[in-house]
């Protein structure tokens, strides 16, 4: 497969906390969508895939609950 040419992207970032949580919100969704698209589409037994969104669930619990890896209140 040829490799794509690089491209630039323009973030604006929001200026106000509200704004921030928003963003953060919206990012959260997306990836939940993304870990929930991307189990789904794997190939096992319905039981094999809620095993897995049970791990994921308790992997991001456990993300949570360490203060180091709490971004936005730095």
């Amino acid at each position: 497969m040829p490799k794509s040419q690089p491209f630039k992207i323009v973030m604006h970032y929001p200026q106000t906390e509200d704004g921030i949580r928003q963003l953060s919100r919206r990012v959260a969704q997306a990836h939940a969508d993304a870990v929930i698209h991307k189990v789904n589409g794997t190939r096992g037994s319905v039981r094999e895939r809620i095993e897995l969104m049970k791990a994921v669930n308790n992997a991001a619990k456990r993300e949570r609950a360490s203060p180091a890896t709490d971004e936005l209140s730095r």
